[in-house]
């Protein structure tokens, strides 16, 4: 039978009942079409079954309806998506899936590198698990900006730990416990040292090999004041017996971390008691917050009647000390603490003052304050 020739313009079509085949191994059936016509038109869903090992193409493949590959539990599929802009990779999809809130089963594997070059990834995975013993965050990031708050943070950011560019530090936003040694190592010099404004709490023993210290809460500031000056009365001022009068240079005050602390105060004094019968000296310190309890209306302590009150002169020294709870009343980052003290002569009403009394000028008298840090409660 002679070869059947179809390149007439009006063959548009032709019709075989049977398979078309082109040559031998070496020959290939080549399909060309023009004013974007259909090369291969298939009806009534018709299949196009391809036994070649292998397929050269020139253009792209274009699916409305997905692309399968393999079968069973060996296959998988790639398919559109319900959303814009979005193709969908299902290793268990030969079902004809194509939604990822109905089957998230079995695995990608990519065996080369994978690049992303979006603006965000997500992963809605239970578990992730890198391989790597390095997990290098903002590695396009300049030497100028640092990366300033890159690190990690869980959720909305009730947890995070993150690095500050101003100081070169990691920051985190809640506690941190520490169950096995801290060594600080200074990068500047050879001292190790802890710095910053919140203290140092330790729950466990100082000494790690013994009970013989523990610490519930730290000093983190510390202010001390010393006076020479007497601060006490003599007989020209008049008689003041019974009245709080304020000794002279000894008040100090400061702006503390967190007006949830405690305010360890500390006096020494040297003082002058029981010169004539029936007296004696006391001692209180009055605290003063600037626009909560006015000027020194809040009485810390006091230690009352000091002295023999026998008629004769007593030299003695007061040591006074209170641990004072700031309760939260006030804005710590604005507001000054201050306290002062205050002495008074204890004496009868029938009798008057005719002799010196008070605190003696000594080098070693001094008023100090120290903040026992304790955080805000959660």
């Amino acid at each position: 039978m002679p070869d059947l020739i179809f390149n007439r313009p009006t063959d548009n079509y032709v019709y075989s009942g049977s398979k078309v085949r082109a040559g031998d191994n070496s020959t290939k059936l080549t399909l060309a079409s023009r004013y974007n016509e259909s090369v291969i038109d298939l009806c009534a869903n018709s299949n196009i079954d391809i036994s070649a090992s292998t397929i050269f193409l020139n253009g792209k493949i274009v699916s409305e309806g997905g692309i399968q590959v393999g079968s069973g539990i060996y296959g998988g599929t790639i398919t559109k998506s319900s959303n814009a802009y979005e193709i969908i990779i299902d290793p268990f999809g030969v079902d004809g899936s194509n939604s990822t809130t109905q089957d998230a089963s079995g695995s990608v594997v990519i065996m080369g590198d994978l690049i992303v070059r979006g603006n965000t990834t997500t992963v809605y995975s239970t578990n992730v698990d890198i391989s790597d013993v390095l997990l290098t965050l903002a590695s396009g990031s300049t030497t100028s900006l640092r990366s300033n708050n890159a690190g990690f943070q869980l959720g909305d950011g009730y947890a995070s730990f993150l690095y500050q560019t101003s100081n070169g530090r990691w920051r985190s936003n809640i506690g941190i416990d520490i169950s096995g040694d801290l060594t600080v190592t200074s990068a500047v010099t050879n001292n190790s040292k802890i710095t910053g404004n919140s203290g140092i709490d330790y729950s466990g023993n100082v000494l790690s090999l013994t009970n013989a210290s523990q610490l519930p809460v730290t000093w983190s500031t510390f202010a001390l004041k010393t006076s020479s000056s007497p601060g006490g009365l003599p007989a020209s001022i008049g008689d003041v017996s019974n009245s709080w009068v304020d000794a002279t240079g000894y008040v100090l005050s400061k702006t503390v971390i967190n007006a949830n602390s405690f305010i360890k105060i500390e006096f020494k004094v040297n003082y002058t008691a029981s010169p004539e019968a029936d007296q004696t000296l006391s001692f209180q310190v009055l605290k003063s917050i600037t626009g909560i309890d006015g000027s020194y209306n809040t009485t810390v302590f006091s230690d009352i009647s000091l002295g023999s009150n026998m008629g004769v002169t007593f030299n003695n020294v007061y040591y006074g000390t209170f641990i004072d709870n700031l309760a939260n009343a006030f804005d710590a980052t604005t507001v000054p603490v201050s306290y002062k003290l205050q002495l008074r002569r204890d004496c009868p009403n029938y009798d008057t003052i005719s002799t010196q009394y008070g605190i003696q000028a000594s080098s070693g008298n001094y008023i100090s304050l120290q903040e026992l840090f304790r955080p805000a409660p959660p």
